[in-house]
């Protein structure tokens, strides 16, 4: 019930988020045109936003595009991270105390993984953000053949990759986050290899094991024609029979833990 409810809560948080992203970005797709624009004689075709009023683009841009997008969530996911390294940083775990070390490293790691993104994303986002306000409030000149050319494209690259810069971030702090991405990279030769060598461990230590149940009870002078129902040993001249343990069997199943224990 509990995994049911987990999945059906993703499905309306992704249904939620792609709809609040759809609205924000709607006057973008009401108001954007195409047209000719003639620069130093040349005729070119660009498409760009043509809203009624300046008032309104402005009112757009800087209500919808650089808070909604920019400062509230960059607010919210460091206020959220701050609060997540604060916890993990006063945490303590119950009963260790002879790897602390180890502890308080893990610990800093994680607070400098969740400081570095915070930081890119407000360094990947903030160029693009100072040369539209510089445009819109500051009379900045939008059509510079410098700012057209170099730096409003690497703005915008630099904004739009900040999506895969959180990945690397964490294969870099993370070593069970390398470890996995390194397994999945292996082919799949490699993988039914390491599968064959596992099961090949397996059967050696479960023969082993039969081979000594069968010794010892072909030694017993007291076993039984089967050798599989009753174990016994001499008192004497007399013979006492009794149930048997479960030795052989808890020594094979520890066998069998310690194959796949060392596999995994």
């Amino acid at each position: 019930m509990r995994q049911r409810n987990t999945k059906k809560n993703a499905r309306v948080i992704l249904v939620i988020i792609w709809t609040f992203s759809l609205l924000i970005l709607l006057p973008w797709a009401l108001y954007y045109r195409q047209y000719d624009l003639l620069i130093d004689g040349v005729m070119y075709t660009v498409c760009n936003e043509i809203f009624p009023s300046e008032e309104a683009k402005k009112g757009f841009f800087l209500g919808v595009i650089f808070l909604l997008l920019y400062c509230i969530p960059l607010t919210l996911i460091a206020v959220f991270y701050f609060l997540i390294g604060y916890r993990v940083w006063n945490r303590d775990a119950p009963g260790i105390t002879s790897s602390k070390g180890v502890i308080e490293k893990s610990k800093m790691k994680v607070v400098k993984m969740l400081m570095v993104v915070v930081l890119l994303f407000m360094i990947s986002w903030m160029p693009l953000y100072v040369i539209r306000l510089n445009v819109f409030f500051f009379g900045g000149n939008e059509s510079d053949p410098i700012i057209n050319t170099y730096v409003n494209p690497f703005a915008q690259w630099l904004g739009t990759s900040n999506s895969c810069m959180n990945p690397l971030v964490y294969c870099l702090f993370s070593q069970k986050i390398r470890r996995r991405i390194w397994s999945m990279l292996c082919c799949a030769k490699k993988e039914a290899r390491g599968l064959y060598s596992t099961r090949s461990m397996y059967n050696s230590a479960l023969q082993q094991s039969v081979s000594t149940r069968d010794s010892s009870i072909r030694l017993d002078p007291c076993a039984n024609g089967h050798g599989s129902i009753n174990y016994g040993h001499l008192q004497g001249s007399v013979c006492y029979h009794h149930r048997p343990s479960r030795q052989n069997s808890d020594l094979i199943r520890l066998n069998r833990n310690n194959v796949m224990s060392t596999h995994v």
